[in-house]
């Protein structure tokens, strides 16, 4: 085994143990990752598709299952010109290998004990059990477990962060 140099991460392999439809365009796929690394609320990890003739596409997705999960789960939403997006909700199945780099990213406070109350069910819960969704464009969503009402819409634009909570009644930390 190669040692990485401090800081630089390295492409490693993760199986695809289970790929749950979410919606008719989103598929969420649970990977068994060796090692088991845990992540933080916020973090991401990078996809890196090979084809046979060496082209090489990548993308960057939010993990969607909690710190203290054993698997880390990715929800993909099926872009119609997403090169990458299209393969792993199309052709991924069970049992598939993925190449994968992270969890990379930091994420400055702990959002998944939060409390919120959905707009579009009224539903109330803790975020850590809402689904997070990383759409080309548009950042990441997190949706209602219930109603699917995107709660969050969070996008970076260049050096700035901007959130949309208009799909909450309230948010609250704690």
């Amino acid at each position: 085994m190669v040692a990485a140099r401090p800081g630089r991460l390295l492409w490693r392999l993760a199986e695809v143990v289970e790929v749950v439809p979410a919606t008719p365009s989103t598929r969420s796929l649970v990977l068994g990752v060796p090692g088991g690394e845990a992540h933080k609320a916020g973090q991401r990890i990078d996809v890196r598709l090979t084809a046979e003739d060496g082209y090489q596409a990548q993308r960057s997705y939010p993990i969607a299952s909690a710190p203290e999960d054993e698997r880390l789960m990715l929800t993909v939403d099926r872009l119609e010109d997403g090169e990458v997006s299209l393969y792993l909700t199309v052709v991924v199945m069970a049992g598939d290998r993925l190449e994968f780099r992270g969890p990379i990213g930091v994420f400055s406070f702990e959002v998944t004990t939060a409390g919120y109350a959905c707009g579009g069910c009224d539903r109330t819960g803790r975020l850590r059990r809402a689904k997070v969704y990383g759409v080309r464009d548009l950042g990441t969503i997190v949706r209602c477990p219930e109603c699917d009402n995107a709660l969050i819409r969070l996008v970076q634009d260049h050096e700035r962060y901007l959130v949309d909570l208009r799909g909450t009644r309230y948010l609250a930390t704690g």
